[in-house]
């Protein structure tokens, strides 16, 4: 299920839910329960919250989205965006509804569904607008040339009105870069990575809301080398995990904004600044927006290391909405990936993260592996 733990106290202490049926008739701190949790018929995942900070109706609303993965018979059947909502400070919840939506221009090409629906779905993420709407961001899995293309992801955003409880959209954010032909596969787990290492990779980051009602999403994908990596074209099994000869990736960070409440988005501009076309990998970025016109955004940098492998954090700023950025190292060291996760190198977790204070002051927030250690730690720097 989906659970929400509290804390009255700045997280000092926190309480804990209460499945059914000890806490009837849809438990305490329960958004969602599946008790049959041991056959994965059903499948909660991915799940994020938010709070409305606004003057409005509903201030204080929590809002949580989640994706509900469905293999009820035993085949693949579905994957919507779900979402619901607490006005008790999470304690009880609303029933969950479906805000993944339909569209036939957007979603033709489903894996199990009719065609029209956008319910194959992930990396959902809400925000609270000025005007108490949410926009939910998340990652629609078929987009309009799939199986031409290897199964390329798009970003889209749908509109969830609390006071006639409807949703809108979805609307298009952007395709993306991302599929089975355009990087390579880890041998170590079977999911696609990046040259010169085996972890996961995917191109999720998320959404984040500014004070005048400015959205902002970002995302990686190695569009510079898309669909230079005919599936399945594997890295080394052994480190560094090299590719093939002739081939690379150059994985960057994308960024675009809506200034009408999510239903067009501008063009994408690159936030890194290396030199493009150098095949150095950015990647996971996690953006929030800043007081005034700033937006920063935390992402995996490897432009420092000849060989595209030693991995530093990087922090890009703007101080214009978006529309141009420098950036600047936050770690103190690089990370060896290959040693991360008990030292196997198979994953290092799917996000990173980052808070902005009204004063300007960042916290980026990521996963490294400190030299000669065979796993890895969450570390968390304050940029003035």
């Amino acid at each position: 299920g989906v659970f929400v733990y509290r804390s009255l106290d700045h997280g000092k202490t926190w309480t804990r839910p209460v499945v059914p049926p000890l806490a009837p008739p849809g438990g305490l701190r329960t958004v969602v329960y599946q008790p049959n949790g041991v056959d994965c018929s059903i499948f909660h995942d991915k799940e994020f919250i938010t709070v409305d900070r606004t003057s409005g109706l509903y201030r204080g609303r929590v809002y949580v989205t989640w994706t509900r993965f469905d293999f009820t018979g035993g085949p693949y059947v579905e994957s919507p965006i779900m979402l619901a909502y607490s006005d008790d400070n999470g304690d009880t919840w609303s029933t969950p509804i479906e805000v993944s939506g339909f569209s036939a221009p957007l979603c033709p090409n489903q894996v199990a569904g009719p065609p029209g629906e956008c319910d194959e779905d992930q990396f959902s993420y809400p925000v609270v607008m000025p005007n108490g709407k949410v926009a939910i961001h998340f990652f629609h899995e078929q987009c309009d040339t799939c199986f031409a293309d290897g199964c390329r992801d798009q970003i889209l955003v749908s509109i969830f009105d609390p006071t006639t409880n409807t949703v809108s959209g979805p609307y298009r954010v952007a395709k993306i870069f991302d599929g089975l032909n355009d990087s390579p596969i880890s041998p170590l787990n079977g999911r696609q990575t990046v040259c010169n290492d085996a972890f996961r990779v995917n191109a999720a980051g998320n959404i984040d809301v500014a004070r005048n009602g400015n959205l902002y999403v970002v995302w990686g994908d190695n569009r510079r080398h898309a669909g230079e990596f005919p599936f399945p074209t594997f890295v080394d099994p052994t480190p560094p995990h090299a590719c093939p000869p002739g081939k690379a990736t150059d994985v960057d960070v994308f960024f675009s904004k809506s200034t009408d409440g999510g239903v067009t988005w501008s063009a994408p501009v690159r936030v890194n600044r290396d030199r493009f076309a150098n095949n150095k990998d950015q990647w996971f970025p996690w953006v929030a927006a800043g007081p005034g016109s700033r937006v920063d955004v935390v992402f995996y940098d490897r432009r420092k290391d000849p060989g595209n492998n030693l991995a530093h954090t990087f922090l890009a700023r703007s101080w214009n909405r978006g529309a141009t950025w420098s950036d600047v190292q936050v770690s103190t060291f690089a990370s060896n990936f290959d040693f991360a996760f008990f030292g196997t190198g198979r994953f290092i977790g799917d996000y990173n993260g980052l808070a902005v204070r009204s004063d300007g002051t960042s916290f980026p927030v990521w996963t490294g592996v400190k030299p000669g250690k065979l796993d890895s730690d969450v570390f968390m720097t304050i940029v003035p």
